[in-house]
């Protein structure tokens, strides 16, 4: 996570922050790597995947409708 916030600071993020299932842990880890933290060159697509490793999502159903996502109702 410390590196996530440092990949996002330089990728011009202005918050930081979590979501749900984010612990106090995260949290500081994140606030000690960007305190006093000057922001960098902007992030590759490459240098955030042997950063952090690779970005999953899933594909588009062939209608565009959801994925395999079931909706709020």
């Amino acid at each position: 996570m410390a590196k996530y916030a440092r990949l996002a600071v330089d990728a011009g993020a202005r918050i930081i922050g979590g979501c749900c299932g984010t612990s106090p842990e995260h949290l500081r880890a994140m606030a000690e790597s960007i305190a006093g933290y000057s922001r960098g060159q902007a992030p590759s697509v490459e240098s955030i995947v042997d950063t952090i490793g690779p970005l999953t999502n899933k594909a588009p159903s062939a209608d565009g409708g959801p994925s395999g996502r079931r909706r709020r109702g």
